[in-house]
């Protein structure tokens, strides 16, 4: 399967965006001056002279010259340099060099002079620290003059640079590790280089394929990338067979089809692709929309992505989001466009719908308000303004006359079709906006409720995607006058670099500890709700801290609630730590870390206890609540 460009193209934006480049490009920019301070020259012409310096030769003039390779003019050192007379030193015989066999002339005692390979300040700098007994710093003025007029204030650091490099003087190698650091953690993959890293992410097909065939065996499944990326495909059919019963022909053929190379596995002629498609009308009514009462065919249908994509490229309204709604209707009401419309005439400003787009029940896409027309559906904020509004039909999961019918208020109650659609829908709008982003109602408004679901869980989990800020803490503003349930599953924390990247640092920290064992206590404990909270205990997200851990901890539960996957899984490693994690069975460790090195026939919680009472799933077929019956309900938990 081939990786669309414009996908690849976002995936990398949106990484770079998330990690710390710009603390690499703070100190690029010093850490190149002292390249040049360090490497170039003023002196290219022969029988130039700067302050006592004077070129014997002509410098070469390569055109791409590589730094390292450059022929610099040589150089010697005259009695003339400012303020050294009193600093010569009289035997420099030890400081000869090789340059004396081209040249002839040899260091002089008692002469500052001494032949050296080239006019750069730091060979300048490093001669006469052999003949007149000075520092760099001692000869800052002349150094200058050396160097490039752009480079000239680096000079003042030049005896660090030539002592600890310039790396350590300028940070920038620290800087570039902790790039590199993030950028592998946002990945979630330590093998390979970074395009082929991307392609991983994209496109899971190879990575799945990989674990299947190395399932059950010791081999490092980088260091198998490693060997593909790096053309040595039969090197790691090799490394495999030597470790599995698998027969050589099924490694092969595994290794073969492996989809790594960029160059392969990138769709080339996406870009080419979707700028001729064909064009399509922005709404059969875009030219007579008037915002009044609908008539037949005024509200068509979008037949497919193509149309789709096509309709939106074709607007010059300037878009930057989608935000979805409900249309706050019951099981049993098959609305569509029409009634939404007429429901809404008396919208301010142009009057009608004020959704750009509606999913009927059975999945179809409606066209409603033109898109090239600013919609009416998400006033606070303005966030109307460059937005496209899209409702999908439902809202209440229970049918008309239900109840108290607010309490079955739920995205339960949208159909499969719809999903399906509305997952056609984003991807669209990122194949035209790939920087877009997506939002619920109530993410940009929190006195909304709809679309009762996480958008931004939701693009996170379907396409990787995030918007700008933090995801997760953009949803929670609306929990805090709102609370609401955000519910996150395994493939969801999956594709969370920050959270991967936490568990990954865990698995090192504590052996045996496995990403298996923690999602299923996350499982038993919240049915991996973000911000949990129980009732009869206050116990809070996704590993339900009581009140008193979380204030041993550092926290309330209110605070853990509205922290993301991430930050929740940092307090829990600290829980751990703290209670002196051996590895191992991670369920006694979550219900009673006190009793983690005892026997499974321990009695853990004994009956008419709290603790008894309010946790029955503990208790194993006798009754009993032991270390292997808490150990069993976590490991029975699907996850």
């Amino acid at each position: 399967m081939a990786v669309d460009l414009g996908i690849l193209n976002a995936q990398l934006g949106s990484i770079t965006k998330n990690s710390n480049i710009g603390d690499i490009l703070v100190k690029a920019q010093p850490a190149a001056d002292q390249v040049i301070a360090q490497f170039q020259t003023t002196l290219t012409e022969a029988e130039t002279v700067v302050d006592g310096i004077k070129a014997l030769s002509q410098a070469t003039d390569i055109p791409n010259q590589e730094l390292g390779d450059a022929v610099d003019a040589i150089v010697e050192i005259t009695g003339d340099v400012p303020g050294l007379a009193d600093k010569l030193i009289g035997d420099v015989s030890s400081a000869s060099t090789d340059l004396e066999k081209i040249t002839g002339t040899a260091p002089s005692n008692g002469k500052l002079k001494l032949t050296i390979g080239s006019g750069a300040p730091e060979a300048v700098a490093r001669a006469l620290k052999l003949t007149a007994s000075v520092t760099a710093n001692d000869v800052t003025g002349v150094l200058q003059n050396l160097a490039p007029a752009r480079a000239a204030g680096a000079i003042g650091k030049i005896d660090d640079t030539i002592n600890k490099g310039i790396s350590f003087s300028t940070g920038f190698g620290s800087a570039s590790l902790r790039f590199t650091v993030s950028f592998t953690n946002l990945l979630g993959f330590f093998g390979g280089d970074l395009f082929t890293n991307l392609i991983r992410k994209i496109n899971s097909e190879s990575d799945r394929a990989l674990d299947s065939l190395l399932s059950g065996t010791k081999v490092d499944k980088e260091e198998v990338i490693s060997l593909v990326t790096n053309d040595k495909k039969k090197e790691a059919v090799t490394l495999i067979t030597d470790n599995t019963e698998l027969e050589v022909e099924v490694v092969e053929k595994t290794i073969n089809s492996l989809n790594l190379d960029p160059a392969v596995a990138v769709k080339e002629d996406s870009q080419i692709k979707r700028s001729v498609l064909p064009p399509v009308r922005i709404g059969d009514n875009e030219s007579t929309w008037t915002g009044g009462k609908s008539t037949e065919g005024m509200f068509t249908y979008c037949d497919g992505p193509e149309e789709l994509i096509s309709e939106m490229r074709n607007t010059s309204r300037l878009i930057k989001k989608v935000i979805v709604h409900w249309s706050e209707t019951y099981n049993g009401q098959d609305i569509g466009s029409e009634e939404i419309n007429d429901w809404h005439l008396d919208t301010p400003g142009d009057g009608g719908i004020g959704y750009h787009y509606v999913i009927r029940r059975d999945g179809r896409l409606q066209r409603g308000r033109p898109i090239g027309r600013q919609g009416y559906h998400a006033k606070a904020g303005n966030n109307d303004a460059e937005s496209i509004g899209i409702c999908i039909v439902g809202g209440y999961d229970c049918l008309p006359r239900t109840p108290n019918p607010r309490k079955h208020l739920s995205s339960n109650s949208f159909t499969s079709q719809q999903m399906k659609s509305f997952k056609m829908f984003i991807r669209s709008f990122y194949d035209v906006w790939p920087s877009g982003e997506a939002f619920g109602h109530s993410d940009v408004d929190h006195n909304a409720l709809d679309p009762g679901f996480s958008v931004p869980q939701y693009i996170l989990a379907n396409f990787n995607r995030r918007n700008s800020g933090d995801l997760v803490a953009v949803g929670l503003a609306a929990l805090e006058s709102k609370p609401r349930q955000v519910r996150l599953s395994a493939e969801i924390l999956d594709n969370d670099p920050e959270f991967t990247a936490r568990l990954i640092a865990m698995m090192v920290r504590f052996p045996g500890l496995t990403r298996e064992e923690l999602y299923r206590v996350i499982k038993g404990e919240s049915n991996y709700i973000l911000n949990a909270r129980n009732s009869k205990t206050d116990a809070a997200g996704l590993f339900q801290f009581i009140p008193s851990t979380a204030e041993g901890l550092g926290h309330t539960t209110g605070e853990i609630r509205n922290m993301t996957a991430a930050q929740q899984l940092e307090v829990y490693e600290r829980y751990l730590v703290q209670n002196s994690y051996p590895g191992g069975q991670l369920g006694i460790m979550q219900a009673a870390p006190a009793y983690a090195r005892r026997g499974d026939d321990y009695e853990v919680y004994k009956p008419g206890t709290r603790a008894y009472e309010l946790n029955p799933p503990w208790r194993g077929p006798d009754g009993k609540i032991t270390v292997g019956s808490i150990n069993a309900y976590y490991a029975k938990q699907p996850f």
